[in-house]
């Protein structure tokens, strides 16, 4: 008999094969430019593990980059749990001090020489909340599991009231916090500072640009009722160690913008992203770029969860 996880994957490369095309299903006239289907080699493996019904979040590891940290979505226990690249949970660490309300995604960085991880507890399908919060985690010792708490906790809220975002990434080099909202028809990035300790008070997020997606309206064939309303909405964002190359996944698809030295982000983001590789995955919402931004992984929400690894290729 063959198993799900072997079926879910035959099945997956066959829904591959049927787009694996240049030109995109949309409304008459919408240009689309050519794109790199994902090929059968970009399965990497398979989160199975019950403790990640909805895997939201993801991030390399910077202890051992070899390994991926991963979060669960709101309503579950707040815990913070290691993969190895192929899915396999490898252990998994209950946070206390910490509520989940709606976690929606987690970056890794370090700062001077210290591996960090931030959890960004911003999900707001209802746009009700008026402050939302980042925890800050020191990087847990892989060889030590056990209960781990924030070192700093950041609340903080937008200029334009309550937004329900999914997209964080922290560019240490330049000292920020990019965060991205999911449900605009052009999604606006903001900044806030990156700091260490629990400031006095919460912070004010900063606008800094917007998502143009070149591809609006496009979705694949035979697609999710989920990625049919929402094809285009982003659901995770990271960085490289460079702070330089932005990768940005949608239910559709992968998207990378490379931000030049002398650039800020707000003159990056007048730049359209360009469009690296669809995605047949339902529910897709995490998302990792190796520190060296030469690899991404993305999964999706619902369990058994494929782990797709693509080569972004070099940048333009």
């Amino acid at each position: 008999m063959m198993r799900r996880g072997t079926f879910l994957a035959t099945a997956l490369l066959c829904v591959l094969t049927a787009f694996g095309g240049t030109q995109a299903i949309g409304d008459p006239g919408l240009e689309i430019a050519p794109f790199a289907p994902i090929s059968d080699h970009a399965l990497a493996g398979q989160i199975t593990d019950a403790v990640l019904p909805e895997t939201s979040g993801l991030a390399v590891s910077r202890r051992d980059t070899t390994r991926l940290w991963a979060i669960n979505d709101g309503g579950n226990p707040p815990a913070l749990h290691l993969l190895e690249k192929d899915g396999r949970l490898v252990a998994s660490y209950p946070v206390r001090d910490a509520e989940n309300i709606d976690w929606e995604d987690l970056a890794a960085f370090s700062l001077d020489g210290t591996p960090y991880l931030l959890v960004a507890d911003f999900g707001d399908n209802y746009a009700r909340r008026e402050t939302r919060t980042l925890y800050l985690f020191k990087e847990p010792e892989h060889e030590r599991a056990g209960t781990v708490r924030p070192v700093a906790v950041f609340d903080f809220s937008y200029p334009e009231g309550p937004r329900d975002a999914e997209g964080l990434a922290v560019d240490a080099a330049r000292g920020e916090i990019l965060l991205l909202t999911k449900r605009e028809t052009r999604p606006i990035f903001y900044r806030l500072p990156l700091q260490l300790e629990t400031p006095p008070g919460p912070l004010r997020a900063e606008s800094i640009g917007r998502f143009e997606n070149p591809d609006p309206r496009f979705d694949p064939p035979g697609g999710h009722p989920t990625r049919s309303l929402f094809g285009a909405a982003p659901t995770a964002i990271d960085l490289d160690d460079d702070g330089r190359n932005l990768l940005l996944l949608t239910y559709t698809a992968v998207y990378r913008l490379v931000r030049e030295k002398d650039e800020s982000w707000s003159q990056a983001l007048e730049r359209p992203f360009e469009r690296l590789a669809d995605h047949p995955l339902p529910h897709a919402e995490a998302l990792a770029v190796a520190p060296d931004g030469k690899r991404v992984w993305f999964t999706s929400e619902r369990l058994p969860a494929p782990l797709w690894s693509i080569d972004p290729g070099p940048a333009p």
